[in-house]
């Protein structure tokens, strides 16, 4: 008896903690009573309280292991579903995703307006499409249940909820969420356009952000390398494609110059399809187009998967990029395409890309424009000299080629022709030569040849070999020959010394009767070998090696001397030197306005020497007037140390120089004209901007460039001359001829009304040294006596 006593009193002790709260049968309690709570919660609550709001009641109410959250989605103007308010584990990956209304779990209840409960989705019943199941933090999800939010029978949106554990959700569930979907629906249709314009706001801004973002990349480089990858990089980002790419349609043939992120198994040879039909019907640049792809054979992988088939495209066509046809492409394995904002952000990228190309292909056109000389195609002389300097260690040989007889050439058929021959022979080495070595042109009329690794002996056979080629240039009335000169070193010697060698094997090869090879002796000693530009930019300001000649500057009419125009070279240098990478290698060392300042003290100081009263023209560099290292007080200061007048100086701008600040210049200009000096516009005819240098400057000379001068039997050029004289006359500037190389371009150019001249056929570049006995100037004879005079037009 005390046995059965005991076991009924454990029995109902046991029944009455399963039904207290902290009993698992009070807890069932707890959450069911919960549960029937929520629906008149939240209909107390949704006329003051956010959705937000709603889905934390949910949450609590609707307590159980795993629960991942609740979401609120919103049916937006493209019949998408999207997330209008959401409460517990969800990435930005799975918030930003938009389902169509039909598609996939959340479509299929908007659209059929029926709730669902699913309790695997690892293994979901037939007729179950699981669609971004693997997107993000959607992987997590086990269990969920979805319920139609309806209003009038129409659907405004679904209220889902998601479990990390199978079956965490039953038909019980299903009634609460109905309920509160019942209860929620007249605050959505409320909150709906207010949500749908903050997704487009959202959406807006985004897009300016990622634009933003994209220019400020783009805008990072001028290398067109670099920007076509960054444009391929951030198209994809934006338009949050697998891939991404810049093609280059020209040739009819599509290939890809940047790829952005994509596997090399995925077939993309469906879009360069697509973008060869587009291109067919030859849109105009900027344009965008969107292109279904073909779909895949046999049963395809997720759009998820990295080897999905792509089976969308979106493309713009971008201005040329040099040589390259280029289209912008952006393609994803969703059927679906590209949405209205993905097509304005790629829109945005494509005129983004424009502009980045368009200055990455202007700094391209000005960086070969510095190193390739314009006539041929080669390497300048200074380019040249950096590529030997490279090849510091190695064994070396150079060749120094000169065209022979080109002066006879120019004589004969004039200066077309003299070109002609050049290309031709420029054209025939360069093609003989392929990839063995580099040809460059470093002179008038010669070039040079540098072959990395070639001892002489094989050098040797080079140079006979490029010599024999040149006898078949494609040249038609004359006789096309070379004279080479050959110079090696070994390895760890300077290869510059090579050069050396060679440019004294030539004057050999030459003084034997051309047409010939010579080999020359490298020098090791340091003083007898030549030196760069580059290095002698210091020495001249350490050893002061600056001297002038003077050319003169004819009056036309009767070949009289009126004028005299000073030349700075580096000391022991001909008169005739081209020191243009003289002054380059300054500007690039940033000493171009000591060079300035040092060449114009060394041109006042003997241009005492000079007849008095003649005007000296004095050639000042742009910059050096508007961020001057000395300004006209300094000026003055020399000139009244030389005893030379203000008024005797002509201070010559080349107009070659871009001028980025016309009003400084005109003030600078105005503050030198005040004591009386005089100005002239430089160049004439092959600069960047003429007419804003003449208008600005106001010049009391002009000087037409040498290749007008020389091409002024063509109706273009002379058009041009007639332009400057007529500028000339109106503005009471005297008009100057400059390079006159004979007697024919000296008449020509009296005829069309210009006043002076200057040139190697009217006077030679001279020095000027003192009489030792009466310490007055001795004057040679080309500065003092002139050429016969020339007809009066």
């Amino acid at each position: 008896m005390p046995i059965l006593v005991t076991v009924v009193v454990v029995a109902v002790m046991a029944a009455v903690l399963s039904v207290l709260p902290f009993g698992p049968a009070g807890r069932r309690l707890a959450a069911r009573r919960r549960r029937a709570a929520l629906p008149r919660g939240v209909a107390a609550g949704v006329s003051q309280d956010t959705l937000g709001h709603v889905l934390d009641l949910m949450v609590r109410a609707m307590d159980r292991p795993g629960l991942r959250g609740a979401a609120i989605l919103l049916i937006n103007e493209r019949n998408e579903l999207y997330f209008g308010a959401h409460r517990g584990l969800a990435d930005e990956q799975v918030r930003d995703i938009r389902l169509p209304v039909g598609q996939g779990v959340i479509g299929r209840v908007a659209a059929e307006g029926r709730p669902i409960v699913l309790d695997d989705l690892d293994a979901p019943p037939p007729g179950v499409v699981l669609t971004n199941r693997s997107v993000g933090s959607n992987a997590l999800t086990r269990s969920m249940i979805a319920v139609p939010v309806l209003l009038d029978g129409s659907v405004l949106g679904v209220l889902e909820m998601g479990c990390t554990l199978p079956g965490a959700f039953d038909q019980l569930d299903v009634a609460v969420l109905q309920k509160v979907a019942e209860g929620v629906a007249g605050s959505i249709a409320l909150a709906n356009p207010l949500k749908l314009a903050d997704e487009v706001l959202r959406r807006r801004v985004r897009e300016l952000t990622s634009l933003q973002e994209a220019a400020e990349a783009l805008n990072a480089s001028l290398g067109l390398d670099v920007v076509l990858h960054s444009v391929a990089a951030h198209a994809a980002r934006v338009v949050r494609a697998p891939y991404a790419a810049v093609l280059d349609a020209s040739g009819g043939a599509v290939r890809a110059v940047a790829v952005h992120d994509v596997d090399s198994r995925v077939d993309t040879a469906p879009v360069r399809a697509a973008v060869l039909a587009w291109l067919a019907v030859a849109p105009e640049p900027a344009a965008t187009h969107a292109a279904a792809l073909p779909e895949p054979l046999g049963e395809a992988p997720p759009v998820t998967d990295p080897l999905a088939p792509l089976r969308s495209a979106a493309m713009v066509r971008l201005q040329p990029a040099g040589d390259v046809d280029a289209v912008l492409c952006v393609a994803s394995p969703d059927p679906r395409g590209f949405d209205p904002a993905q097509m304005r952000v790629l829109d945005g990228i494509g005129h983004l890309a424009n502009l980045a190309v368009a200055n990455a292909v202007r700094y391209r056109r000005l960086t070969e424009a510095a190193v390739t000389d314009a006539l041929t195609g080669l390497l300048r002389r200074s380019r040249f000299e950096q590529v030997l300097a490279e090849t510091r260690g190695q064994a070396v040989s150079v060749l120094a080629v000169d065209v022979d007889h080109l002066k006879d050439v120019n004589d004969a058929g004039g200066h077309e022709a003299g070109d002609e021959l050049l290309r031709a022979i420029a054209a025939t080495l360069r093609d003989r030569l392929g990839d063995v070595g580099t040809l460059a042109r470093t002179g008038g009329d010669e070039f040079a040849v540098l072959l990395p690794g070639f001892e002489a002996g094989t050098a040797v056979a080079v140079a006979e070999e490029l010599r024999r080629s040149v006898h078949a240039a494609p040249v038609t009335e004359w006789l096309p020959r070379v004279s080479i000169g050959l110079g090696s070193i070994a390895a760890g010697a300077d290869p510059r010394s090579a050069w050396d060698a060679a440019q004294e094997a030539l004057t050999l090869a030459k003084g034997y009767g051309r047409d010939r090879v010579e080999s020359g002796v490298a020098q090791a000693a340091p003083g007898e070998r030549r030196h760069t530009w580059d290095e002698m930019v210091p020495q001249l300001f350490e050893e002061g090696r600056i001297e002038i000649v003077y050319q003169p500057v004819v009056r036309l009419s009767d070949g009289q001397r009126v004028g005299y125009e000073a030349l700075a070279r580096p000391q022991g240098f001909p008169p005739e030197t081209d020191v243009e990478g003289l002054f380059a290698a300054a500007r690039a060392a940033g000493l171009h306005r000591d060079l300035d300042w040092a060449c114009r003290r060394a041109a006042m100081r003997q241009a005492r020497l000079l007849p008095p009263g003649a005007p000296l023209f004095l050639n000042v560099g742009v910059w050096a007037l508007i961020d001057p290292l000395h300004d006209v007080d300094q000026m003055l200061l020399l000139l009244r140390w030389t005893g030379i007048a203000p008024g005797d100086v002509v201070l010559e701008l080349s107009e070659r120089e871009a001028v980025h600040d016309l009003d400084r210049l005109r003030a600078v200009m105005a503050a030198y004209r005040a004591h009386g000096f005089r100005f002239s516009i430089d160049d004439v005819g092959e600069g960047h901007s003429t007419l804003d240098m003449l208008a600005a400057g106001a010049p009391n000379y002009i000087k037409i460039a040498r290749s007008l001068v020389s091409a002024a039997d063509r109706p273009g050029p002379r058009a041009a001359i007639n332009a400057v004289v007529a500028f000339g006359r109106s503005a009471s500037a005297i008009v100057v001829a400059e390079g006159v190389e004979n007697g024919e371009e000296a008449q020509r150019m009296a005829e069309m009304g210009v006043t002076l001249g200057q040139g190697y056929w009217l006077g030679l570049p001279v020095r000027l040294e003192p009489a030792a006995a009466t310490g007055t100037p001795d004057l040679p004879e080309g500065l003092v006596s002139g050429r016969p005079a020339l007809p009066v037009p």
